[in-house]
């Protein structure tokens, strides 16, 4: 194994392209991954793929497990796996720092350093969970049995720098270096035809988010508001609704970087961290959140940052 002295622990395709802004800001070399995600579909490998290509030390370790006996079992399994790569580095980065597969890589890499960088709006959310330590005392008790020794608050307390998208904005440590996303266009991957004046739906995976999140209501909201475009989250699975998919293989924030110069785009969402990206890159955008009085009640931490961001809200 070639020398690694920044590793980049990530787990989704926004990650990876933060990853990939700071070793650009940083001039980092001799860089490596560790992928860990749980949907093998084509916008994770388009992501993961391009970091091979560049030559990046990539390992990927893929979560197929269902409950919470299967993630108890996928840890175990990690735990060995990363045991076998007997990784060392210097520095190592990371996001997702609630997540207990994070925790068990930290756990079995020797390092020195560690930064953390954005995961979305769990940044912002100071009401959230990446603010207030949840773990119940059982799952305390069963890392400790299985020889995990890092939690989100100590992840917090020697995290070196944070590497943040939203300038001006409280994180998780008081030391935070604002980046750009905006980067050099990809290759395009799906055309828009240069189409004027088209409204795009930013998918998520709501229903596993909350029931309310139903295919009719979803539906009905798309129908009203008119939408022509259903941009899928990287982890949905289930696309029911009918209505034009736009098959990229891309992230939105990519995908938007090579669009929005030929074509007039509004933007659609309830609650995707998505927005706040766009509209860095292009304050002009035109971007909705959709509300009702459920929604906003239920969600209100998360409403309330999109309208500090001055974010139109729309009642549906």
């Amino acid at each position: 194994m070639s020398k690694i002295e920044n590793l980049f622990i990530c787990m989704t395709p926004l990650q990876m392209v933060i990853a990939r802004r700071i070793i650009e800001d940083k001039q980092l070399k001799h860089v490596g991954f560790i992928i860990v995600f749980y949907n093998e579909n084509p916008k994770y490998r388009f992501y993961i793929d391009n970091l091979k290509a560049e030559n990046y030390f990539t390992i990927e370790y893929r979560v197929s497990s269902q409950g919470k006996f299967g993630r108890l079992m996928d840890v175990l399994k990690l735990k060995l796996f990363l045991r076998q790569a007997k990784l060392h580095t210097q520095n190592i980065y990371l996001a997702s720092i609630d997540n207990a597969l994070i925790h068990t890589v930290l756990s079995k890499i020797n390092f020195q350093n560690l930064y953390t960088f954005d995961d979305g709006l769990a940044n912002l959310n100071y009401h959230g969970q990446y603010y207030f330590d949840t773990e119940s005392y059982v799952q305390k008790l069963i890392k400790l049995i299985m020889g995990t020794s890092w939690s989100l608050a100590s992840i917090k307390s020697v995290s070196k720098e944070h590497f943040s998208l939203y300038e001006h904005k409280k994180n998780i440590i008081p030391n935070v270096t604002y980046l750009k996303l905006f980067r050099k266009k990809l290759n395009h991957q799906f055309t828009l035809n240069n189409q004027n004046n088209l409204k795009i739906f930013i998918g998520q995976p709501l229903l596993d988010i909350n029931p309310y999140f139903s295919t009719d209501f979803i539906q009905s909201s798309l129908n009203n508001l008119g939408i022509d475009f259903y941009f899928p989250h990287p982890r949905e699975t289930n696309l029911p609704f009918k209505i034009k998919y736009i098959n990229s293989n891309q992230i939105l924030e990519d995908f938007y970087i090579q669009s929005y110069e030929t074509s007039n785009i509004s933007l659609y969402t309830f609650l995707s961290t998505s927005i706040l990206h766009i509209k860095e890159i292009n304050p002009d955008c035109n971007v909705y959140v959709l509300y009702n009085d459920y929604l906003l009640t239920k969600y209100h931490d998360i409403y309330k940052i999109f309208l500090d961001k001055n974010i139109t809200m729309i009642k549906i």
